[in-house]
C-alpha cells in the first residue's frame, strides 16, 4: 500500500514537474520575443522620428513661403506650429510618433487650404519645389512608417495575448503607438471610413516584404562585391608573389655574380703575390750567385 501510495506522489511530482518546465519554457519564449520586438521597434521609432524631423525643417521653409506670397491662414498656421511644436517636446521616439498623428493632420488641412483658396501659389517656384521635396520626403516616410508598424502591432498583439501579455506585465510593458500614415490622416481629415486594421496590415506587411527584399539584394550585392574584391586580392597577392620571386632569383644572380667575381679577382691577387715572390727569390738567388 505505501508503495503503491510513493509510486503515485512520484508519478504526481513527475507531471508537475513537466508542467512547471513547459510554463518556463513557454515564459522564456515571451520574454525573448517581446525583447526582439521592443528593441526593433524601439530602433525603428528613432529611425522614424529623424526622418520626421527633417519634415519639420522643410515646414520652417513653407511658412516662410507662404509668408512671402500674402497667404493669411492665422488658425490653420497656428496649428501646424503647435503640433510641431508638441511632438519637437516628446522625450521618447515613441512619444514623438503618438504626437505626431496631430501635426500630420494640421499639415493635411494647411495644404488643403493652400490648394483650394490660393491656386497661385503653383506658379511660385519656390512653392513648387517645397512641395516636391514634401512629397519625397513623405513617400520615405510613410515606408519607414509602414515598417515601423508591422514590428509595432507585432509587439501590441503580444503584449495583449496569454501568456506573453503576462511576462509583459511583469516587464512592464504596455502597448506602443503606431504611426499614422498620410493615407490615413486624409481619410480622418475627410470624414470618411477608416481603413479596416486588416488591410492595413496586409499593406504593411507588403512594405515590410518589399523592404526585407532590398535588404537581401543589397546584401547579395555586398557579398558579390567582397566576393569580387577577394579574388582581385587573390590575384594581386599571386602577382606580388611572383614579382618577390623574380625580384629573389635577381638578388640571387647579382649574388652569385659578385662572389664569382670575388673570387676570382681574390685569385688573381693570389696569383700576382705568388709571382712576386718567385721573382723576389729569383733575384735573391742571382745576387748570391754573383
Amino acid at each position: 500500500m505505501d508503495f503503491h501510495m510513493s509510486s503515485q506522489l512520484a508519478t504526481f511530482l513527475d507531471v508537475i514537474g513537466i508542467l512547471i518546465l513547459v510554463v518556463g519554457l513557454f515564459l522564456f519564449m515571451a520574454y525573448y520575443k517581446l525583447q526582439q520586438l521592443r528593441r526593433k521597434s524601439v530602433t525603428n521609432a528613432a529611425k522614424l522620428a529623424s526622418n520626421l524631423d527633417k519634415r519639420y525643417a522643410l515646414l520652417t521653409d513653407l511658412l516662410a513661403c507662404i509668408k512671402e506670397n500674402g497667404v493669411e491662414e492665422k488658425n490653420a498656421v497656428s496649428a501646424v506650429i503647435k503640433a510641431r511644436a508638441a511632438a519637437s517636446r516628446a522625450r521618447s521616439p515613441h512619444e514623438h510618433i503618438a504626437l505626431e498623428s496631430a501635426f500630420t493632420i494640421s499639415l493635411l488641412r494647411l495644404l488643403v487650404i493652400l490648394n483650394k483658396k490660393y491656386p497661385e501659389l503653383k506658379e511660385d517656384m519656390w512653392y513648387v519645389d517645397i512641395m516636391a521635396k514634401f512629397r519625397r520626403m513623405n513617400k520615405s516616410i510613410n515606408e519607414d512608417g509602414r515598417a515601423y508598424n508591422v514590428l509595432t502591432r507585432a509587439f501590441n498583439d503580444l503584449v495583449k495575448t496569454f501568456p506573453s501579455s503576462f511576462m509583459a506585465k511583469i516587464m512592464k510593458y504596455k502597448t506602443v503607438p503606431v504611426y499614422l500614415s498620410l493615407e490615413e490622416a486624409k481619410l480622418k481629415l475627410s470624414g470618411k471610413d477608416p481603413i479596416p486594421e486588416k488591410e492595413l496590415r496586409k499593406q504593411e506587411y507588403a512594405v515590410q516584404d518589399e523592404l526585407n527584399r532590398r535588404e537581401r539584394e543589397k546584401r547579395k550585392a555586398m557579398r558579390a562585391e567582397r566576393k569580387k574584391d577577394s579574388a582581385a586580392d587573390k590575384e594581386k597577392k599571386k602577382r606580388d608573389k611572383e614579382h618577390e620571386k623574380e625580384v629573389m632569383a635577381i638578388m640571387k644572380e647579382r649574388q652569385e655574380l659578385y662572389e664569382k667575381e670575388e673570387q676570382e679577382r681574390l685569385a688573381e691577387k693570389e696569383t700576382r703575390r705568388k709571382e712576386k715572390d718567385i721573382a723576389r727569390r729569383q733575384k735573391y738567388e742571382d745576387e748570391r750567385n754573383k
